[in-house]
């Protein structure tokens, strides 16, 4: 009797990606409520550092961080790097950064990664900022907040936005509200979407001595690299400062020695629930619904519900200027919105608007998480990271932090 052998045709054939090289933009908006919620738990903690270390500091400081690791992910994805992306790198690459262990997984969070599907993406940023506004550097262009550029003032921290809040910190500014230098008019207040900014608090004048020391002052910030608001020194005294913090795990980085993997959150779209950001609450710390076009882990759902990399902007359903829940600016009746930037404020999020959006495929809503509090969300993830390194301290007394 004659038996049929299936043929092996497996070995003749080459499977391989239709398009290399993948790149999606991300939407890095919750570094900054990150940051807030980070320099709380260390404040707290070590109750002292508020003296030497103000939180604009702070803000600047994963500012930077954040830019070396996004350099990092274009360098690992053959990305064009510009003159100025290439001078810092000439230089934090010789250094090593005390970065707490809540930013480092911010940070950890977005770049090359593979679907469910076995497709690879790799983030896509922009050039580092390199304008200047009212005679200083660290900004998008040459404009005010508008149509053409308020997607990227609220979903990747300039260092300039953040570097204006380190001159305000070491001025004798009065605690409360500033007009940044990107403000679209007079009359407009800026408010949390914007990132890097913030209402100044009280500071100790001791606090000012990590800008005064390092030539920042109301009026001058030095930059190492022109027009980036870069300065090395504000950055290192604030990684000197760290290494005295006992929050969370503190640990040495060194950027271009970081894994150049990312979190498949990276591809999962999240979208406003019933619940919205009350007035004066940034966008970021509402309640939001994750979806994925695969059924991904409760982790990775889990991990998008505090990074949120691929955030939508919606509207409140209710309320006067609804669309100020995530502008960065409070419009008026008077001083309305234009429509143009309504329009565009999720273009960054879709393909059919802009090249480097997210596929439509991954916008269909085929698994999704119940709706969550970011910041709660946040809070939990923080606590959790604290309470892993109070128990590491309590098993090993004698225990040395890691640096």
């Amino acid at each position: 009797m004659h038996t049929y052998t299936k043929p092996n045709l497996s070995n003749v054939l080459v499977l391989q990606e239709t398009t290399q090289r993948k790149l999606i933009n991300v939407n890095l908006a919750s570094q900054a409520p990150l940051t807030e919620r980070t320099a709380d738990f260390i404040l707290r903690a070590d109750q002292n550092l508020d003296k030497i270390l103000p939180r604009e500091a702070f803000r600047y400081y994963t500012t930077a961080l954040t830019w070396m690791r996004i350099i990092e992910t274009k360098r690992n994805s053959y990305q064009f790097l510009t003159e100025e992306e290439h001078q810092f790198r000439r230089v934090y690459t010789q250094r090593k950064y005390q970065v707490p262990q809540p930013i480092l997984l911010f940070l950890c969070s977005f770049g090359t990664v593979i679907a469910l599907n076995g497709e690879k993406y790799d983030p896509y940023f922009p050039s580092l900022p390199h304008s200047q506004v009212g005679n200083f550097g660290g900004y998008y262009d040459h404009n005010v907040y508008d149509v053409d550029n308020h997607n990227l003032y609220e979903e990747v921290p300039a260092l300039g936005v953040v570097a204006e809040a380190c001159r305000q910190s070491a001025s004798n500014a009065p605690a409360g509200d500033y007009q940044p230098a990107i403000s679209p008019d007079s009359s407009l207040r800026a408010n949390l979407n914007l990132l890097g900014y913030a209402p100044l608090v009280y500071r100790r004048q001791e606090a000012k001595n990590i800008f005064l020391a390092n030539g920042i002052g109301g009026d001058v910030f030095p930059e190492d690299i022109p027009n980036t608001a870069i300065n090395f020194a504000l950055i290192d005294s604030v990684s000197n400062v760290l290494s005295m913090s006992s929050a969370f795990r503190m640990t040495e980085v060194d950027f271009p020695s970081m894994p150049p993997e990312g979190n498949r959150c990276m591809l999962l779209p999240s979208t406003p629930s019933d619940l919205w950001n009350p007035v004066g609450v940034a966008y970021t710390n509402a309640n939001f619904i994750t979806y994925s076009l695969f059924r991904d882990t409760p982790t990775t759902f889990g991990v998008a519900s505090v990074m949120l990399l691929q955030l939508f902007k919606e509207p409140r359903p209710q309320g006067n200027n609804p669309n100020n829940a995530w502008l960065g600016f409070d419009y008026t009746d008077d001083k309305p919105a234009p429509q143009a930037m309504i329009d565009n404020r999720n273009h960054r999020r879709r393909q059919q608007n802009d090249p480097h959006g997210l596929p439509q495929r991954f916008n269909e809503r085929v698994f999704s998480c119940n709706s969550v509090n970011a910041r709660s969300q946040r809070t939990l993830f923080l606590e959790s990271l604290e309470l892993r390194q109070q128990s590491q301290r309590c098993r090993a007394p004698f225990y040395n932090k890691p640096r």
